[in-house]
């Protein structure tokens, strides 16, 4: 004869016949005093989770300036104004969010390089703290950080240059500088360009060109064609961030546990 499932069976997912329990939830499991093992292993996992949070940073990690999405299809800009250079250039950059250790920074250029050429290029960061007399608007200073020398190589290349976790202001200003080119055919390293505003940060329509030890601001065909750059900047929160972010997670979790006791 077949044998009757009864409520209890139904609703536990037993079957007699097999004497398989599929550990589905049942109301008698929140009525019993076996509450407290469920709510240590809870405990247990927040506390793993926070410590995780402050021991790994890195997963934390978010885009804080994106200008590569709409890359101009001209070839870029290469650092020269008025026939003359070449000259270290670059950008000041507002970034969004809070994140700001600076561990990876992305741009795209065109290496109009002959194949007799070698040219290295270097990365810098500086803070925008040097007055300019009259003006309002701070120039790059103070440098931050700048990478290995790295090889310009000849095509379009989209290149992701590893940074160390430097902490950057609001506001900082990149630099880019290959002085080994002549800035003509076949000697050339172009920044690309962006044909809108960025879709993450902020960056206005004009650009820092070092001659000498003086840093000026131009702008491309007086303002006509936009110049902002199109590279990308990812950053990390200050440990003291991520650790009291898994505080409060932690907080939240024994809180949490201990309501959840003193209810059953």
């Amino acid at each position: 004869m077949a044998e009757q499932l009864t409520l209890n069976q139904l609703v536990l997912g037993s079957s007699p016949s097999r004497g398989t329990n599929f550990k589905v939830a049942h109301q008698t499991t929140f009525m019993n005093k076996r509450i407290e093992p469920r709510s240590l292993k809870s405990l247990v996992a927040i506390s793993a989770m926070a410590i995780g949070l402050m021991a790994s940073p890195v997963a934390l990690a978010e885009v804080v300036y994106d200008g590569m999405a709409s890359v101009s299809p001209d070839k870029g800009f290469n650092g020269y104004t008025q026939s003359k250079g070449p000259f270290e250039f670059g950008d000041d950059l507002t970034l969004a969010g809070t994140a700001r250790l600076v561990n990876h920074f992305v741009f795209q250029y065109f290496g109009d390089i002959a194949d007799n050429v070698v040219a290295m290029a270097t990365l810098r960061f500086y803070a925008n703290d040097a007055d300019i007399p009259g003006k309002i608007t701070k120039a790059p200073g103070s440098l931050l950080w700048q990478s290995d020398p790295f090889l310009v190589e000849k095509g379009d290349h989209i290149i992701d240059i590893g940074v160390p976790n430097i902490q950057v202001g609001d506001t900082f200003t990149f630099s880019l500088e290959v002085p080994t080119l002549s800035g003509v055919k076949g000697s050339q390293f172009l920044l690309h360009t962006s044909t809108k505003p960025a879709d993450v940060g902020k960056s206005f329509n004009d650009f820092w060109v070092k001659a000498d030890t003086v840093w000026s601001l131009q702008r491309l065909e007086n303002g006509a064609q936009r110049a902002d750059f199109a590279v990308r900047v990812s950053a990390i929160p200050e440990p003291s961030s991520v650790a009291l972010g898994a505080l409060g997670v932690f907080t939240f979790g024994c809180y949490f546990a201990r309501r959840k006791s003193r209810n059953q």
